[in-house]
């Protein structure tokens, strides 16, 4: 298998490769930002900017050549960044089947041709509300839904047990800032001012005002064991998502839902009838509809310690190994061998 995308620990990719391996795959992995780095510094990205077409391109070819260099079985993705159509017709022509994996709840994204990625063999999406779309689009039996997972090298409880004293917040959110999320942060900052409420993730500390930001944001990203940590000293993570796209779209679930009980945390989500196949809301999480419930379910369960410890034990041994990548990958396998 070629397996182009990004491989940072703790991210889709580097899950479903380590679980091919597993599952007695020879993965040639291709590094997106050896080609597509962004820089760190102003000029840097300047210079990014200029040259990001060209190499995007350099990326695509690197791409295909190892395709003619290897013929593989198998050109495996996720979403496809920068690989036009016109890779997937040359894998075609050369007998490889092609597989892209979407775990995101729309399809508008700079750089990603998704009439391209549609005309891949077999095409994998983790958000069960696009099936029908993609029904419309592809002949039957080359779409398949399969849910997010998490990473098992990056997501696990990093201590071997809790006391009261390794906890860092009553209430943490981890992921990137949008403004759907931004209401539910705010209002719960409203509902419960005196809780240590963190927010983690990229552009929180310029979309809040000043005092709330000096306040929430911990820190712009925390990936692999400063996540696992993060999460696992919370007293409640929140699972929120990013809101709705503008065909009205919206995540059910993402990889917060397993990474949160796979690191050990005590999960307060978003209730949908999806999470609720996944995890048994009262005895493993619990769910939130709107801010008040949020809020509420928040105030018992930071006075209810052991209630909420004897949770996060529950949904952790439901999650692991049940909900890894490396799981995620064996379905994948089995539809690859079907």
């Amino acid at each position: 298998m070629v397996f182009a995308g990004n491989f940072w620990k703790g991210s889709t990719e580097h899950g479903l490769s380590a679980g091919f391996q597993r599952e007695g795959w020879i993965v040639r992995e291709i590094e997106q930002k050896d080609f597509l780095a962004t820089g760190s510094t102003l000029p840097e990205k300047a210079l990014a900017r200029l040259t990001a077409r060209i190499r995007a391109e350099r990326y695509e070819e690197a791409v295909l050549s190892t395709l003619h260099h290897l013929q593989p079985n198998v050109l495996f993705t996720v979403k496809g960044a920068n690989l036009s159509r016109r890779l997937f017709e040359a894998a075609y022509k050369m007998g490889i089947q092609t597989i892209c994996f979407w775990p995101d709840y729309h399809f508008d994204y700079k750089g990603v041709d998704i009439e391209g990625l549609l005309a891949s063999s077999l095409f994998i999406t983790s958000k069960s509300f696009q099936m029908p779309w993609l029904a419309e689009r592809r002949p039957a039996g080359c779409t398949a839904f399969i849910a997010h997972g998490y990473d098992p090298d990056a997501h696990a409880p990093i201590l071997r047990t809790v006391t009261e004293t390794d906890y860092t917040a009553d209430i943490r959110y981890v992921g990137n800032h949008s403004p759907a999320k931004q209401r539910w942060i705010e209002g719960l900052y409203e509902a419960l001012p005196n809780a240590k409420l963190q927010v983690v993730g990229n552009r929180w500390s310029q979309a809040l005002s000043h005092p709330m930001a000096s306040r929430l944001v911990e820190a712009r990203a925390y990936i692999a064991a400063d996540y696992a940590l993060a999460v696992q000293t919370a007293h409640i993570n929140v699972a929120i998502h990013w809101g709705k796209a503008s065909n009205g779209w919206e995540d059910l679930t993402s990889t917060r839902t397993f990474e949160i009980p796979a690191c050990g945390g005590f999960m307060l989500h978003i209730d949908n009838d999806e999470v609720r196949e996944y995890f048994d809301v009262g005895t493993e999480i619990d769910v939130f509809s709107d801010i008040e419930e949020l809020a509420d379910k928040c105030r018992f369960y930071l006075a209810h310690d052991e209630t909420r410890r004897r949770m996060a034990q529950k949904a952790h041994e439901r999650a692991v190994p049940a909900y890894s990548y490396h799981a995620r990958a064996r379905e994948i396998v089995e539809l690859i061998n079907a």
